[in-house]
């Protein structure tokens, strides 16, 4: 396959730091990619004109440009001819907040070069400038051969057990991913929240894991066109008091994020992923790519619903797992502990929505704090963080009450 052509625009007059950072990452893409750097100068309209015959398949701007530009460029033959791609790269860390606004609007193409390494800078550019690799997840595993792992979503089936399901993958007892059960905990409450938020019922999962990545698929039929704009928005109230919508806790505990829908349907893909790179067990503060797009369908290269089959060797069932007092094993339910196992689904979902909210206002509180925030708003955040943390400690004093009148119970039998 041809290396596909990537236009850089470049500001001149940079920092010094900032272009020693910039002309590293362009030799990195010179040795990947047809790169062609160009001076940012003149209009949106000027650059159509220049670039009109070049078959570029990702033109990428500083993330301000991007933005400013943005609507300018949308009326312009920029982006769609031959399935171009129009997207911002910051060389400094993104301040995600201040963008915002951009991403709430349904689209968005963002990536932060500030701290990836060349693996990681060049898989990111390879999903955005091959329109082979722009949806699901095998273009995310180019590097080792990784099984899929897939299963349907129900509503109504609950997050608990599927939690142990997917901890209980043999790839998840090796490194880094065996570090790191909290933040795939966080990831997946987030990605549930948001299958929660678009209210579509059912959905179709998958997930694969190497040492590289770890990255989940979920793919949903909407009840209409708008419903995704819906699961953009922030939930009402002031900044400092309310909930984080789903939207934003899915790019808060993920390092690559994106969401694209079939432009001709109702229908959308939602995908996670955290990098193997980064060992610590805790969210990541720090996203690397978002990109909420709309999509023509015969860029989906993917099957949105594929089962696993004999032609798809890589796709596998996710097999089931349940809880033991050794932790989540495949099958061995004991008997009569419906109501049991009910609780416990029940506790870990709360559980887990509440770690997900404490971490969200420990974010805030941070953020707030280098704003020089009131001293009322520091202790507003930190009588919820109180509040919540006194609620985990209830709910785990249930769980531990019911789990003794359960073992005295059977003792008496």
């Amino acid at each position: 396959m041809n290396q596909p052509k990537i236009a850089l625009l470049v500001e001149e007059g940079l920092a010094p730091e900032k272009t020693a950072r910039l002309e590293s990452i362009i030799q990195m893409l010179h040795r990947k990619f047809h790169l062609v750097v160009l001076p940012l100068k003149g209009t949106p309209k000027q650059l159509a004109e220049r670039i009109h015959h070049e078959a570029f398949t990702l033109i990428l701007a500083p993330a301000k440009i991007y933005i400013a530009w943005k609507s300018q460029v949308d009326t312009l033959d920029i982006q769609e001819r031959l399935g171009r791609i129009w997207a911002g790269y910051s060389v400094d860390p993104p301040d995600w907040s201040a963008i915002w606004g951009v991403v709430t609007q349904g689209e968005a193409r963002l990536v932060d070069f500030s701290t990836l390494q060349e693996q990681e800078l060049i898989l990111i550019l390879q999903t955005l400038a091959n329109p082979l690799l722009r949806t699901g997840l095998r273009g995310l595993l180019t590097s080792l051969p990784t099984p899929i792992y897939c299963e349907n979503w129900q509503e109504s089936s609950g997050l608990g057990l599927r939690l142990d399901q997917i901890l209980s993958l043999p790839e998840m007892s090796t490194p880094p991913w065996n570090k790191r059960s909290h933040s795939i905990r966080m990831l997946l409450l987030a990605l549930w929240n948001q299958f929660e938020k678009v209210q579509c019922h059912s959905g179709y999962f998958q997930i694969a894991v190497n040492p590289d990545l770890l990255a989940v698929r979920l793919t949903l039929k909407l009840a209409n066109s708008n419903s995704i704009l819906d699961a953009l928005r922030p939930e009402n109230g002031p900044a400092i008091y309310r909930r984080p919508s789903a939207l934003e806790g899915l790019i808060s505990y993920s390092h690559l994020f994106r969401l694209h829908q079939i432009q001709e349907q109702s229908e959308i893909e939602i995908m996670a992923a955290l990098l193997g790179a980064l060992h610590e067990d805790s969210p990541t503060d720090r996203n690397h790519l978002v990109w909420i797009d709309r999509f023509p369908s015969r860029w989906i290269a993917e099957g949105w619903n594929e089962i696993p089959n004999p032609r798809a060797l890589h796709l596998k069932v996710l097999p089931p797992a349940t809880l033991t007092r050794h932790g989540p094993r495949v099958p061995g339910t004991p008997p009569n502990t419906s109501r049991l196992s009910e609780f416990i689904e029940g506790f870990q979902k709360r559980y887990f929505e509440a770690q997900y909210e404490i971490r969200q206002v420990e974010l805030k509180l941070v953020e707030l704090a280098k704003k020089g925030a009131s001293p009322q708003e520091i202790r507003a955040l930190q009588a919820k963080i109180d509040s919540l943390t006194h609620r985990e400690t209830q709910w785990i004093k249930q769980l531990s009450e019911a789990l003794a009148t359960r073992r005295k119970s059977t003792r008496s039998r």
